[in-house]
């Protein structure tokens, strides 16, 4: 192995990354679908990077329980005893006009989202202030406090039923959708009313596996016998709505917690976090002043004395509020927990089916161009065959005039071959008395006539001359066809790849979580599908004209000018044999006898000096220029069809590891809820 190969593997090795382990939970679950959706490899979108990150903070957050109830049912002071604060106005107020939230948070403070979309944060005692502000489009409350109860369950304040207000109405019906338990909160003096039956039956009646029905304010019955006899009452009356009724006094709670040391410890603990705080940006900041401030507050909770505790304690067993956390943690947190998983393994489900969309369409589409380079492909070497043997047989049948034609010439020639007497004077070697006698012979010989030649094949309106000009148009006319049929074959291609690119230049997502980047990409792919795709063939399609022209280029310049000189020169060779054969008789009449050409010695001499055996192969015969040109055409466009498939083919390969990932997590969530039913 070579340095350079060994520095090569050494990188990919060190650049491979490593697949993370989650846990076989339901968060390990969202964590594994937002690792693989969110790489980079899925081109994600930021709607689905959002999306998969809100289904991990819904995971995250606890259970949802909404406090309903008819107008001045008491929702407020029951909510006030689980903040262990009169944080929220009570009595005939205009607080709960608007969704409040109670939530976990480091310390009190309150949240204002307004209609226009803004958000402010406040003090906790301006929620009075702020909500009889009717200026202020307010969209939703939350108020956040630091009580333990909190990180498990988020409480929602709801309008009244009967608030007067139809919006109010309808605010607390969409709520009841999405939260995973409901406490109907009623006045025990006032339970079982029929205008509480006719508002159960129509928003409560499907979701009585999860609600409660709380009787509020007990402490104003006296005995114990008045608060069974109204429970059994409505349980009677309303049993089909609830799972429990529990009767509550929200006032006793609230004072309980308000005797609560762990309560009060906490609020120390706080203040002095404050106090703390507030004495670093001073001159006083030092390790004396910091150890008093703790003395001082340990001595505050030190001093709440055992018999307020125990009184405490007692009031809070007196609210008989603990059945309602009970029912809360024990009835309706595991359905909430059921539930919530359900709920967000259906929607990676969604999810996963909307990207399983998106990447099925880009893979049909992709499979489509390569659809139609494949048919491309599977009726080239046919369309090639049949062009080809049509421009053979074209070029057969040049070739067959040619032959005919110099048949014609031959003809002619020997047709106006003219045979005279010559006399033939010679000296004698023997001289009588001295004197050279003179020989006197007459010869039988073989002479053009040239007039009638000229006449027949070398005047303008000859048929030799008009013979010679249709066949310089049928070569030029054979050469275009050829390109012509090379242009139709891509033509057909164009038009294909053409109507395959139009739809797809526009392309746009469907579906906000689908991935911009893909579409992107498709679209910048359809534009460019001429350079990307076609450009190429192009290419290849001229340089075959180019080998075309060069070819019959050379058989269009020789009968184009040419022609005539080689006949011309035919015909002097004819006559130089003539003329030669007559010197060689008379110096040696025994051995050689004047020449007269026969027919087929003048075509053999027309062959010679039109060269036929050099320009007719490629005409006639096998390896005609048509076969070369449509061997190098197919030869040529079989390459550059893998090279296209091989584009396709990587975009296909993707898309189809795409589909599998997907697939693989749709089957890792459908087995984990199937193994959640079997428990």
């Amino acid at each position: 192995m070579t340095l350079l190969e060994q520095f090569i593997q050494a990188y990919k090795e060190g650049s491979e990354v490593i697949q993370p382990t989650f846990d076989e939970n339901l968060l390990g679950l969202l964590d594994l679908c937002r690792y693989t959706l969110s790489n980079e490899k899925f081109l994600p979108s930021k709607e689905l990077k959002e999306s998969l990150e809100g289904l991990r903070q819904r995971a995250l957050e606890p259970m949802k329980v909404a406090i309903i109830g008819q107008f001045s049912a008491g929702k407020s002071t029951f909510l006030n005893a689980i903040l262990s604060k009169p944080i929220l106005p009570t009595g005939i107020t205009p607080v709960t006009s608007k969704i409040c939230h109670l939530r976990y948070g480091e310390e009190f403070s309150l949240e204002v989202i307004l209609e226009d979309g803004r958000t402010e944060f406040h003090k906790i005692e301006n929620l009075k202030t702020i909500e009889e502000d009717h200026t202020r489009k307010i969209k939703q409350l939350t108020v956040y406090a630091p009580v333990e109860l909190l990180k498990e369950v988020t409480f929602l304040d709801t309008p009244g039923f009967n608030s007067q207000n139809e919006r109010d109405t309808k605010v607390t019906s969409e709520v009841l959708e999405e939260v995973d338990g409901i406490i109907w909160l009623t006045l025990i003096d006032n339970a079982g009313k029929q205008s509480e039956l006719e508002i159960l039956q129509n928003h409560l009646s499907k979701y009585a596996t999860k609600s409660l029905c709380v009787l509020n304010q007990k402490d104003k019955f006296d005995s114990p016998e008045e608060i069974e006899n109204t429970v059994s009452y409505v349980k009677n009356r309303f049993g089909e709505f609830f799972a429990e009724v529990i009767p509550v006094s929200s006032k006793l709670a609230l004072q309980a917690k308000g005797f609560d040391k762990g309560e009060i410890a906490q609020e120390e603990l706080w203040q002095l976090s404050r106090e703390l705080i507030q004495l670093s940006s001073t001159k006083e900041f030092n390790k004396e002043k910091i150890l008093g401030l703790i003395m001082e507050h340990e001595r505050r909770v030190e001093g709440f004395c055992v018999e307020d505790s125990q009184k405490a304690m007692r009031l809070y067993e007196e609210s008989n509020f603990k059945p309602v956390l009970s029912f809360i943690h024990h009835s309706i947190r595991p359905q909430a927990l059921s539930a919530k998983e359900f709920a967000l393994k259906r929607e990676l489900l969604k999810t996963i089916e909307i990207l399983r969309i998106q990447y099925e369409n880009f893979h049909g589409i992709y499979e489509k161009l390569e659809g139609v380079f494949k048919s491309y492909e599977e009726n080239l070497e046919s369309s090639l065959r049949e062009l080809k043997n049509s421009h053979r047989q074209e070029l057969h049948l040049i070739a067959q005039d040619i032959r005919y034609h110099l048949e014609n010439i031959a003809e002619i020639l020997f047709r106006h071959i003219r045979k005279e007497d010559r006399l033939h004077l010679s000296k004698r070697s023997k001289a009588l008395f001295g004197i050279a006698s003179i020989h006197q012979r007459t010869l039988l010989v073989a002479r053009l006539d040239k007039d009638r030649i000229n006449e027949e094949l070398f005047l303008g309106d000859s048929k030799n001359v008009r013979f010679f000009k249709a066949l310089q148009f049928k070569i030029r006319r054979a050469a275009e066809k050829m390109e012509s049929s090379f242009e139709g074959l891509l033509r057909h291609l164009e038009q294909e790849i053409k109507l395959w690119q139009e739809p797809y230049e526009l392309a746009r997502k469907r579906h906000p979580l689908g991935s911009d980047s893909a579409h992107s990409n498709l679209r910048k792919f359809a534009a460019k599908s001429y350079e990307m795709l076609l450009k190429d063939f192009t290419k290849h399609q001229h340089e075959m004209a180019t080998f075309v022209h060069a070819e019959l280029g050379s058989l269009l310049a020789l009968f184009s000018g040419a022609h005539e000189k080689m006949l011309e020169l035919a015909i002097l060779r004819l006559e130089e044999r003539m003329e030669s054969s007559i010197l060689r008789h008379l110096n040696n009449p025994a051995d050689f006898s004047i020449y007269h050409p026969s027919l087929d010695e003048i075509r053999t001499l027309l062959e010679e000096s039109f060269a036929l055996h050099t320009y007719l192969p490629k005409i006639e015969g096998e390896g005609t220029v048509a076969d070369r040109a449509y061997q190098k055409m197919f030869a040529g466009s079989h390459q550059l069809l893998e090279e296209k498939h091989t584009i396709i083919k990587e975009r296909l390969t993707t898309m189809q590891e795409r589909l599998a990932t997907l697939e693989s997590l749709k089957e890792k969530i459908l087995s984990t809820a199937k193994m959640e039913a079997r428990r």
